[in-house]
């Protein structure tokens, strides 16, 4: 989602709960008030292991049965990175911070990725006198509840796990176009596919997703997303383009590993700081989550239409880091 989808998202949950409709979205929380970082931390993280891999949505400042109610917005400078510590070795990204404007009041949206689920927490008391062995919890959603998961939440979480495909970005470019009815941003990338557990995958378009966050921080989203065979370019009598990858105007079949391209454009921004981050979701018919792969995106010169392009560790870039 992008700054405009996330507020108007915030808006429409803020409509239901003034409208005395329950909020039944399993990846929305509603806190009435800031939680402190320990607490914090561990309903994060179970709210992420719940979700397994979408976004999930923090409305802070908004209870279900008071509405909206003034709080400040919280110093996110230390507010954050004191939740990131309480977890181990990973927190769930943080995709937007937002304070929303409503009706004289104010709300603060977060958003999350949890595509790197599962998230583990630290034991705040562990090392104290009398605090027991417990060093690290996998903390589970239940409800409205957090509890500590158990054996078959974890088997839930991880078995579609094995069934995620492997995603590895072998080029990646962006351009500038110029076309009717507008000048064009598009994204030429090459990606390597390993289905899970080598079992037929298709990936509809319509579950595939590339996002560019330039450097200050803007979000785009790209259009008209389109995935095929990958086809050598230089010498195309060396052979097809595959035979593990099959593409028709709707999805990408993919029978074992092989190249694909992924093509997708938007319309120019009216301006894009470099480097850039390139995020690509591949959702798999019938899979919980997607699959999601990022590559860096940093500037070039001399080279046509094309404005940055991912570069090998080998590969000089032109001090952008």
């Amino acid at each position: 989602m992008n700054r405009l989808q996330v507020e108007a998202k915030a808006l429409e949950l803020v409509d239901r709960v003034r409208a005395g409709r329950a909020i039944e979205y399993d990846h929305v929380e509603l806190k009435g008030e800031w939680v402190d970082p320990v607490r914090a931390a561990r309903r994060l993280a179970a709210h992420a292991n719940t979700a397994r891999g979408e976004p999930i949505i923090w409305l802070i400042g908004v209870d279900e049965r008071d509405g909206v109610k003034k709080i400040n917005d919280a110093n996110m400078a230390a507010w954050w990175p004191a939740v990131q510590q309480q977890f181990d070795q990973l927190a769930p990204s943080l995709l937007h911070h937002l304070v929303v404007p409503i009706d004289g009041d104010q709300i603060t949206v977060l958003v999350w990725d949890t595509s790197a689920f599962p998230y583990v927490v630290r034991n705040p008391v562990y090392g104290q006198p009398g605090a027991g062995p417990v060093q690290l919890e996998v903390p589970w959603r239940e409800g409205a509840n957090t509890r500590s998961a158990r054996r078959e939440d974890l088997v839930r979480m991880l078995a579609p796990i094995q069934l995620q495909p492997s995603l590895e970005i072998r080029s990646a470019a962006l351009y500038f176009l110029g076309a009717e009815p507008g000048p064009l941003l598009r994204l030429h990338a090459h990606v390597y596919i390993v289905p899970g557990l080598n079992t037929r995958m298709v990936f509809p378009f319509h579950q595939c997703e590339a996002i560019i966050r330039d450097a200050g921080n803007q979000e785009i989203v790209m259009q008209d997303l389109v995935v095929g065979a990958a086809q050598r370019l230089l010498m195309p009598e060396r052979g097809p383009r595959s035979v593990t990858i099959l593409a028709s105007e709707w999805e990408v079949v993919v029978d074992g590993p092989g190249m694909v391209f992924v093509r997708a454009e938007a319309p120019e921004p009216s301006s894009l700081e470099l480097p850039a981050v390139l995020t690509l979701r591949f959702g798999a018919a019938g899979m919980n989550a997607p699959a999601v792969i990022t590559a860096a995106l940093h500037r070039v010169n001399n080279e046509g239409n094309m404005i940055a392009r991912m570069t090998m560790s080998s590969e000089k870039t032109d001090g952008s880091v």
